[in-house]
């Protein structure tokens, strides 16, 4: 008697699956699970029956066995699903609706002699199982039309008067006025290695005992769909070892139903995996609805992430006939998650139970659960174990490039790895069975949703794309089984975004649930390597001194004066400054311990630190403030600065450069003395941000980490958290910059092909395309291309236009998604004030990581470290862009005057004030 499938030698060498542990016996039987299950984990029938060995054989010959006879746990004798859902009965403090099972005797006895023969013609009409997987043929249309012959023979067949009237008893035992669901159960599924999930039927709802022997025979002839036998084909799975069980259960109308596994499918991580929706699970586990989702820690069950799905629709029964049916789901219910955090614990725990058993009986690590939840209470519908998905050599998108890529499609449920293939956009599936259309072998399939029935349509290709679905759907196994990349529960306009890219290349990111355009590269990642990401995040310390000192040499920006026995730091620019702006970039300092003094009254010992203006380096150095002063000392401005205080420096300098860049308007508008004067305020506080905000970040980032640390927060979950918060800004300058250059390099692109052109540089542009060349002129003063931030020097358009080639090549190479539109235009009204500030927590995103109460100060840390650090690439920006306005006013005052010298490089800060003054008095008379 055995409770699992033996592999067959055949089967050792699937790639991407993996053999049971050696050392536990992989075929336990009754005797073993009786003498090797803890008692305190068991029913008390359970227990009781298993010291009855005379009962057990009496059982065993049975082919009609109910729910509390032990021997429905031997999978030889009720199938993987049968037996897996009789072992779950067995367990102390899980519940089960009452069932019994049409045992693979019946099957054997009424079904197998009358199909002998067809089977024999199957194998050698799919050409024999060694043939099929060395050559990987795709099955014949006329080995699926022996299946068809074989399912009408099955479904022909009559129940004789004693089988008949077993059933007939089992079901009234269930209480005959209740609505049944009739579950093949194969004993070649849910093993180890082979899920079989989705391959063979089940008919839900179904109201009288007539309905209830009809789906028994349609159970049985599902052993022989298309789908099945294609799969068993491609597993090595003889079709003669094909025996089926049936499983009557009692229907559960639940509230909600799900899938809870003991690990994160898409990653392997230790954690337990909780999938729900509203209503029957057929939505969930076909991949025809997303569902909410919840990823908790295995040993404190603390949530780590959750996602609130689509869940558009749901499945209930049929109130008057047999059957289910699909209705809308309230906006309201949409948006909000389906159960509560005490109930995914509760569904936790028991997972927590149930794999400690699997563990003794199996040797299996994980496994995969069914659940049901009515009235609080919650119903295991089925078990099996995980099919494992490999993570020996598993391919990755490098992940620094992947951070520098623009995605054209994102998903909320992935599988790990990568894939490069053709997109192949199919919008109806009907197209398929039709023949209109086909799944090439280097196909990513970009769909709606799957169901069972796309399986044996999924044989060659490189990946999965849907719109809804999860991996928890039966298709998305399948593709864990296959080595398919899958991305799914992407946003509803994503199938006609990338019918745009129909046959291009692109490339599946798993790990970051993103798509690229073309094939961007990939690299191996060994097990132990990903296993490592897994590990505790590490405290990122703030750079010593050394560290500092070394980089800040080798940028030439570290400097001994002869007159002083310290160090200096000489400050950007790296070039020659004006003496204008030689003396604005003086006031710095002070406006820096203002800021920090403004939000922290307590730091009296931040003094200005000591500066000059080094004239024969035309450049501005201030004494070398120490690291570890800054941060690590208790006179320093951030040691203890708390995270109120943190935020309000943040918000401060966000008042700063808002403040900055609207005196800049001002005075490029109307050049006036108070305006002038406004913008030498103006500049002095935003440098002054600048010049400790590096610091700033890293006392930010180190408290981040520290928190994450003593949280016991996973170094792979930290950082997905931070990148998806990223993705929450709106407001990246970085990221509106190569909008822009993308942009250009669309235009060039189109050029370059529709004229023919075979060579494209700065200089034809200046002579050819001089509406290109002014659209460069204007993003060379909107964004900073190099540390050369002197106001006097001219627009860096060669280097802007070696970043727009680049992107042109890109484009041209189908890895970068055109942009035909212009971006608009940010240069006039700076930025919108709604973006002032960011959000904290972003209440909108569909994935919520951290979510309860313990963790929001973690939140708030880790948010505001990615906040900083966008901030700071704005701040360069804005400064560009600002100055630019300023120089834009003194060409016209120095026009205006007539000024024989350039104003912009010679002069002081009191012959600027004195030409203003000039200048406003002329305009007024």
């Amino acid at each position: 008697m055995t409770l699992t499938r033996q592999k067959s030698k055949k089967n050792t060498k699937l790639t991407r699956l993996a053999n049971p542990p050696a050392d536990v016996n992989p075929r336990p039987d009754l005797v073993f699970l009786r003498t090797n299950v803890p008692r305190d984990l068991l029913k008390a029938h359970a227990v009781k029956q298993l010291g009855n060995r005379n009962l057990l054989q009496k059982q065993i010959k049975a082919e009609v066995l109910e729910s509390d006879n032990v021997s429905a746990a031997d999978s030889t004798v009720t199938g993987g699903k049968g037996s897996s859902l009789a072992i779950l009965n067995l367990i102390e403090g899980i519940t089960v609706p009452k069932f019994f099972c049409v045992t693979t005797k019946a099957f054997e006895r009424v079904v197998a002699d009358l199909i002998d023969y067809e089977k024999q013609n199957l194998s050698a009409a799919s050409g024999g199982i060694p043939e099929m997987k060395t050559k990987k043929a795709k099955l014949q249309a006329s080995v699926f039309a022996l299946c068809s012959d074989i399912r009408t023979s099955i479904l022909k067949l009559q129940f004789d008067d004693d089988l008949k009237g077993e059933i007939s008893g089992a079901h009234e035992r269930l209480g005959n006025r209740n609505p049944v669901a009739c579950r093949s159960s194969a004993t070649t599924e849910d093993t180890h290695d082979a899920s079989f999930a989705g391959q063979h039927d089940t008919f839900l709802n179904q109201r009288n005992l007539k309905d209830v022997l009809s789906s028994i025979k349609k159970c049985w002839a599902s052993i022989f769909t298309d789908r099945a036998v294609e799969y068993r084909t491609r597993n090595g799975i003889a079709h003669a070892d094909a025996i089926m069980c049936v499983v009557i259960q009692n229907m559960v109308e639940p509230e909600v139903s799900g899938t809870a596994f003991s690990t994160e499918i898409s990653t392997s991580f230790p954690g337990i995996h909780v999938a729900a929706l509203y209503g029957l699970g057929e939505g969930l586990v076909s991949g025809e609805i997303t569902s909410d989702e919840w990823l908790l820690n295995r040993d404190s069950f603390d949530v780590i992430r959750q996602v609130c799905g689509s869940k558009r629709e749901y499945y209930q029964s049929r109130k008057s006939r047999s059957g289910i049916e699909l209705k809308k789901t309230s906006l309201k219910m949409q948006n909000e998650l389906c159960i509560n955090h005490e109930m995914v614990k509760a569904i936790a725990s028991q997972i927590r139970r149930i794999q400690s058993v699997y563990r003794i009986l199996f040797g299996y690590e994980d496994v995969d659960t069914e659940i049901a939840i009515k009235k609080g209470k919650v119903i295991f519908l089925q078990c099996r174990p995980v099919v494992e998905q490999s993570t020996s050599d598993v391919l990755t998108v490098n992940q620094i490039e992947s951070k520098n890529l623009d995605s054209i499609a994102t998903g909320n449920y992935s599988l790990l790895g990568a894939a490069h293939g053709r997109i192949k956009v199919i919008s109806d599936f009907n197209l398929l069975v039709q023949g209109k259309c086909a799944i090439g072998k280097d196909d990513i399939v970009v769909t709606t949703k799957t169901s069972n029935y796309w399986n044996q349509y999924l044989t060659e290709l490189r990946g999965i794309i849907t719109v809804e679905g999860s991996p928890t759907a039966h298709p998305m196994l399948i593709g864990r089984e296959r080595g398919l990349a899958v991305i799914c529960g992407c946003s509803v306009d994503t199938l006609d975004h990338l019918r745009a890219f129909e046959g291009n290349w692109c490339t599946i990111d798993g790990l970051n649930k993103k798509v690229y355009l073309g094939k961007q590269p990939l690299v191996k990642c060994s097990g132990e390597e990903f296993q490592s990401r897994f590990g505790t995040v590490e405290i990122e310390r703030a750079l010593n001194d050394s560290d500092n000192i070394r980089y800040l040499e080798k940028m030439g920006r570290v400097h001994q004066y002869p007159d002083s026995g310290s160090m200096w730091w000489v400050h950007q620019p790296n070039t020659y400054l004006s003496p204008a702006w030689l003396e604005l970039m003086c006031g710095q300092y002070e406006a820096a311990v203002d800021h920090i003094k403004a939000v922290r009254n307590d730091v009296v010992d931040f003094q200005v630190p000591s500066f000059r203006i080094d004239h024969e380096r035309s450049k501005v150095a201030s004494e070398y403030l120490s690291y570890d002063y800054l941060l690590t000392s208790s006179k320093g401005p951030y040691k203890g600065m708390t995270l109120k205080e943190c935020v309000a420096l943040r918000d401060r300098y966000n008042i700063v450069s808002c403040s900055f860049l609207s005196t800049c308007q001002k005075f490029s508008q109307n050049p006036s003395l108070a305006n002038w004067k406004a913008y030498e305020s103006s500049f002095r506080m935003l440098h002054g941000a600048i010049y400790t905000h590096h610091a700033f970040r890293e006392h930010v980032k180190t408290q981040s980490t520290k928190l994450a640390h003593d949280l016991n927060i996973s170094q792979f979950h930290f950082d997905q958290f931070q990148s998806d918060h990223m993705g929450t800004i709106d407001y990246q300058e970085d990221t509106l910059f190569r909008l822009d250059i993308i942009h250009i390099a669309t235009l060039l692109a189109e050029k370059h092909e529709s004229e023919n052109e075979t060579f494209m540089n700065l200089d034809s542009i200046r002579e050819y395309y001089p509406d290109i060349l002014l659209k460069l002129e204007k993003i060379a003063i909107k964004y900073r291309l190099s540390k050369d931030t002197d106001i006097a020097q001219e627009p860096p358009v060669d280097q802007l236009f070696e970043k727009v080639a680049e992107a042109m090549i890109q484009i041209q190479a189908g890895k970068l998604e055109p942009i035909m539109v212009e971006p608009k235009d940010h240069t006039k009204g700076y930025f919108p004030s709604s973006l002032l500030k960011v959000n904290e927590i972003n209440s909108t995103s569909a994935t919520e990581w951290f979510p309860e109460a313990e963790y929001q100060e973690l939140r708030r840390w880790a948010n505001l470290s990615i906040e900083l650090r966008v901030q700071m690439c704005n701040l360069h920006h804005w400064k560009v862009r600002g100055n630019a306005m300023i120089k834009q006013g003194l060409i016209e005052v120095q026009e205006h005057l007539n000024l024989p010298k350039n104003i912009l490089k010679l002069s002081s800060l009191q012959d600027i004030r004195e030409s203003i003054t000039d200048y406003c008095i002329m305009t007024s008379t």
